[in-house]
């Protein structure tokens, strides 16, 4: 029996604790100078050698200086120059270290005279090499040991999760020549990124998403504890140990003050987001409806939805797939490994977006796989070679699929004509609106030609409404994108034809009440093709109608007449305000009653304004009261 106990590793350290431990600075993230290793090593307990001498002790300080000295100098030096000597040049701003030897010397060595120091402490040399492992250019490749805590009396396979780059797919689609099967076959790519080789590996190929994170686990964290102080603040350094309580107070030599001023410095960091590229699918329509009509749903003149095929189901989104044979790759490189061959009934078609432009090649297939088709890019073959290549969206079992992957060279479809009528056969009153349902007929003739060695299906996408009949196609399919009708018309080799399609749509169009006039509605009242009862309860309403437009002709002529007398009005009001008192008694009199004759006759007319729009009013709540008979 195997019993798994656990697992032994060595932990991993963060870049900030890992320079803790050394006593390298934390504030930092360049690389490691050697300036950097010695300045950790202040206060430990060296061996420095030189090309003259070893000298243990402990490391005191590391700084540079201008003029360094030029060998191993017994006492403290005072960093000048003896009187006469020259600067060593080689030495200019060099590093020294000042050491305190175990013998209770104090040396100054030149950096250029050192060529080695050694710490002596064991726990400090293991800080720097695990350092050096957290902090090294090379720390994620550093290979670690595992040991497992097991009883064990066989072999323990050990499984991980390593970054590895996702498989990608790329179809193949070899298309028979009379364009009704073709093979379809997967290939993944997928790729070895690590160190080793794989040798007679099983490889499984996993389609799907599933969450997966990066989480800060393997480096030990420490939790901050509060600080509790005392609520006097004590120093822990006497105040008199190098300072005289004289030389606190001070010398007070100079009055002078001086004023400390802050400053600050502030930084900010932004990140723009990452833009994504899509690949969308072309739509497009031979338009039959009007913008202003909707679907009628009083009228039953066609159902066209009822050709659209059944979706696919997501019966297999997330699959494993596992390769047949094992699998040998080397370190860092990639394969191509098939994993999907299978034979699919297509339909393969001339595709037409709109009138005058060029065909193009497209196949219709349904993924009769139990797998859902990863997104890729698809190549398309047939009896004569490469027939072009297209991007396939990500496919469900079940599903149709429309690819289109080349321009068709040889189909031309031009629109040679299209006469189109509206017939109402039913007018009801919904919410004070005025709704004709009525059936558009549109007639288009094409022209088509092939001049292929080989026979055409040709696809003419139509924006018709479901409510509709078609005649005149030979196929009628849908788009498996949008459900839009497609009218199909098939061609022989070197031929062409000229075939008329026939659209019957039933729509409706809505009307205010308010607003329909009287030509409208004796209009309508004439089509004979209106239902007997919608007639008649129209032609009651016709001399309301008649009497509307009636009123609505003496308003207009009322408001022309109003619009002259106020212009009239403001022109004379203008006169007597220029004249002042400079004019005659009689001149300014007689336009005073020109003004007040033209005020009397304005009043007069706003009141027969007034009573027009009553009786506009009032007929027009007659005409809502009789056109409310028309109901479905």
């Amino acid at each position: 029996a195997t019993v798994v106990h656990g697992f032994e590793l060595k932990s991993s350290l963060s870049n900030g604790l890992a320079r803790a431990l050394a006593g390298l600075p934390t504030d930092e993230e360049g690389p490691i100078s050697h300036q950097h290793i010695l300045e950790s090593l202040e206060g430990a307990h060296v061996v420095v050698t030189t090309p003259k001498a070893a000298y243990a002790g402990r490391l005191v300080q590391v700084h540079k200086s201008a003029n360094c000295p030029t060998g191993e100098d017994d006492g403290e030096d005072d960093g000048e120059d003896d009187e006469g000597e020259e600067p060593n040049d080689a030495c200019e701003d060099g590093m020294s270290l000042l050491l305190l030897s175990d013998s209770g010397e104090i040396r100054r060595l030149a950096g250029d005279d050192i060529t080695s120091v050694k710490p002596t402490d064991p726990v400090l040399l293991t800080r720097l090499n695990s350092a050096l492992d957290a902090l090294s250019p090379r720390a994620a490749q550093t290979q670690r040991d595992v040991r497992l805590l097991a009883s064990t009396t066989g072999p323990v396979s050990l499984g991980y999760v390593a970054e590895t780059p996702v498989w990608r797919t790329t179809y193949r689609f070899v298309l028979e020549p009379n364009g009704t099967r073709g093979q379809l076959q997967s290939w993944a790519l997928v790729h070895n990124d690590t160190d080793e080789n794989w040798q007679g590996i099983k490889l499984h190929l996993v389609n799907g998403r599933p969450d997966s994170f990066l989480f800060p686990l393997a480096a030990p964290r420490y939790a901050w504890r509060e600080m509790v102080t005392p609520e006097n603040e004590l120093s822990t350094v006497p105040q008199l140990i190098d300072e005289t309580v004289d030389q606190l107070w001070g010398d007070f030599a100079s009055s002078v003050g001086t004023a400390l001023t802050g400053g600050g410095v502030g930084t900010s960091y932004g990140m723009g987001g990452l833009g994504t590229r899509g690949h969308g699918g072309v739509g497009g329509g031979v338009g039959i409806s009007s913008l202003s009509a909707n679907q009628s749903d009083l009228l039953e003149v066609g159902d066209l939805a009822a050709i659209a095929e059944a979706e696919g189901s997501e019966q297999a989104a997330l699959f494993n797939f596992t390769l047949a044979n094992p699998l040998d790759l080397r370190a860092h490189g990639s394969a191509l490994v098939p994993f999907v061959d299978q034979t699919m009934e297509v339909k393969r078609v001339t595709w037409i977006v709109n009138d005058g432009e060029l065909a193009r090649s497209a196949v219709l297939f349904t993924n009769n796989t139990p797998y859902t088709l990863p997104a890729g890019p698809i190549a398309f073959f047939h009896g004569t070679g490469f027939a072009g290549e297209s991007a396939l969206d990500r496919t469900k079992p079940g599903q149709r699929t429309f690819v289109t992957f080349g321009v068709d060279l040889d189909v031309t479809v031009e629109r040679a004509g299209s006469q189109s009528t509206d017939k109402p056969q039913r007018v009801v009153v919904d919410n004070d609106m005025l709704v004709t349902h009525f059936v558009r007929q549109t007639t288009i003739t094409y022209e088509l030609e092939n001049r292929s060695g080989q026979a055409r299906l040709v696809y003419l996408p139509l924006d018709t409404v479901d409510n509709a009949t078609i005649e005149g196609a030979d196929v009628l399919d849908t788009h498996p994108d949008n459900n839009n009708i497609i009218a199909g018309f098939r061609l022989d080799a070197v031929s062409k034809k000229r075939p008329s399609l026939i659209v019957k749509e039933g729509l409706s169009r809505n009307e205010p009440v308010s607003s329909i006039t009287h030509p409208a509605l004796a209009n309508l009242v004439d089509t004979e093709s209106l239902r007997a009862q919608d007639r008649a309860v129209l032609r009651r309403a016709l001399p309301i109608t008649a009497k509307l437009k009636e009123l609505e002709e003496r308003k207009g002529k009322h408001a022309g007449t109003i619009a002259k007398i106020e212009a009239e009005l403001g022109r004379l009001k203008g006169y007597l305000v220029a004249m002042g008192n400079k004019g005659t008694d009689g001149g300014s009199q007689n336009l005073v009653n020109r003004v007040l004759a033209h005020e009397d006759r304005l009043a007069t007319l706003r009141d027969q304004m007034a009573t027009l729009d009553d009786q506009t009013g009032a007929q027009r709540q007659a005409l809502a009261d009789t056109l409310r008979a028309l109901v479905q």
